[in-house]
């Protein structure tokens, strides 16, 4: 909350009551629709986590080649590999052929970057989630072009460097908006690229956000959004059970989504 005095008082009150009203409702949807004090207190670290001014932002690159070592490591660490796929016919193929025992998965890699404004020092939002959408769109495309019968189950990671562009900008993205009281502000759920990407969305079987520390080239948390309704659900949570074997960290998510259809 503000500070009495604050000549932006009332400005900062509303934004800060809607904030609360959003991390309370966030915490009941992920403890079954009541209120629990265990997953209060984890969900809260997260939100304190985004908005703390330890990250405040800070221009960082790391190329998309390291990003997909890490990604490599990770999974090796816990019992699967990731080959990288050749071109198919002329066609962008998915980025990975990922194993473990007799389960495999098509897998494309994606690292969204939000654009630094020096002057202001501060990212870009704007377009964050026609950014997400887009490449969620180019990724169906890529799996369709290997797997044109989705006779595989598909998997779409995202790798972001930047704590302001997370898996809850992903979540928003999905539904729309951010959803608090029941309703979403922004919606954007009436937008040209939600209505044409939104049902390519639902073809994926998982999807994964990784967050990366650029200091030390790791992940410090990951997010696994899985399609409930997937004919390859069995292989997805067996996938899943596995890299949450040795989770990165406390914040590790599973999260389930209602989609809307556009």
């Amino acid at each position: 909350m503000p500070e009495i005095g604050d000549p932006e008082y009332e400005h900062k009150e509303v934004e800060a009551k809607n904030l609360i009203r959003a991390a309370v409702l966030d915490t009941t949807q992920f403890s079954g629709g009541t209120w629990k004090d265990e997953i209060a207190g984890e969900r809260f670290k997260q939100w304190e986590w985004f908005y703390s001014e330890v990250n405040k932002p800070k221009p960082v690159n790391l190329s998309e080649s390291t990003l997909h070592h890490i990604y490599k490591e990770y999974l090796k660490e816990r019992g699967y590999s990731a080959s990288k796929l050749p071109a198919n016919k002329g066609k962008k193929a998915p980025d990975f052929l990922v194993e473990g025992g007799p389960i495999q998965f098509l897998n494309e890699f994606k690292a969204p970057e939000l654009i630094f404004n020096k002057e202001l020092n501060v990212y870009k939002f704007q377009t964050t989630h026609s950014k997400i959408l887009t490449f969620i769109s180019k990724a169906v495309k890529q799996l369709q072009a290997e797997d044109s019968g989705h006779e595989m189950p598909w998997i779409v990671t995202f790798a972001s460097t930047h704590s302001q562009l997370n898996w809850k900008s992903f979540v928003d993205t999905m539904q729309g908006g951010v959803a608090y009281d029941s309703r979403l502000s922004p919606d954007f759920t009436d937008t040209d690229v939600f209505k044409r990407v939104i049902t390519k969305a639902k073809e994926i079987d998982l999807y994964i956000w990784l967050q990366v520390s650029p200091t030390n080239e790791s992940f410090y948390q990951v997010s696994f959004i899985v399609k409930e309704n997937s004919r390859f659900l069995d292989p997805v949570k067996q996938f899943v059970a596995a890299m949450k074997a040795k989770d990165i960290s406390s914040m590790d998510n599973v999260i389930s989504l209602d989609w809307p259809f556009a």
